[in-house]
């Protein structure tokens, strides 16, 4: 562990791994560069995240029944700790009514999945900003199972795959996003699957298609009854599948 300064701000470059339990744990002003990989394991915990980075490195922030709170958090070029493990996962056990804040945070030129939510009381992303992130085939950067997620003023630009997959009984709201030069290999940009539900509010879809000319939307399992509603969006162009 050594000190370093970027742009006139101390930093501590740090090669740890953390197990948290039963505890709240801050961290501020860290930055991971080309180290080895990085785990946090956070069990029934709170823990933030502050005005820190990540570079070129394998991370994974996994929290189970824990409140998991991100302020001013750049991942960049980064994967996740192993293979399918995305960078940030929450998963509430029964009865725990857990959240996960992402407030001011960029992810950029990483490779997904990035978000994994689970059985989650309360999600929320907020003035963010996902550009040049990868998701593989069958594959999603954000991924939202029984919870509900609250996106706003946060922008996805050239991102390639899937971007949100809203599936098993989730819930999203997105209000004041921007969607521009996105494209799917081969699915769509937004999937929503089994009794979910998504609200799009003054949103803008520009410029985003699947390589075979597909949706930029797609509701699957039209028996689930997943619904989709939009308010005031605007694109090139429209065109959801059922």
């Amino acid at each position: 562990m050594f000190t370093t300064y970027r742009q006139g701000k101390q930093m501590t470059q740090v090669d740890i791994s953390i197990y948290v339990q039963l505890c709240d744990v801050r961290m501020s002003n860290l930055h991971w560069i080309n180290s080895q990989p990085v785990l946090h394991n956070v069990l029934l915990s709170n823990f933030s995240l502050c005005e820190s980075s990540a570079q070129e490195t394998e991370i994974s922030i996994i929290g189970k029944s824990s409140n998991l709170f991100f302020q001013s958090v750049t991942i960049s070029k980064s994967i996740g700790y192993q293979n399918l493990l995305p960078l940030i996962s929450l998963t509430s056990f029964p009865g725990n009514q857990n959240t996960l804040l992402v407030n001011f945070c960029n992810y950029t030129n990483n490779i997904g999945p990035l978000f994994i939510v689970e059985s989650t009381f309360q999600t929320s992303i907020i003035h963010s900003y996902f550009e040049k992130n990868i998701a593989f085939f069958g594959e999603k950067l954000i991924t939202l199972q029984f919870s509900h997620l609250n996106i706003s003023d946060t922008k996805f630009l050239q991102n390639n795959g899937t971007v949100l997959g809203v599936r098993n009984s989730a819930s999203l709201d997105a209000n004041d996003c921007l969607f521009q030069q996105n494209q799917g290999f081969s699915g769509s940009i937004l999937v929503i699957d089994g009794l979910s539900r998504v609200g799009l509010k003054d949103c803008i879809f520009k410029d985003s298609r699947s390589y075979k000319d597909g949706p930029v939307m797609r509701i699957l399992d039209s028996h689930s009854s997943a619904h989709l509603e939009v308010m005031s969006s605007w694109g090139k162009r429209h065109k959801v599948h059922s």
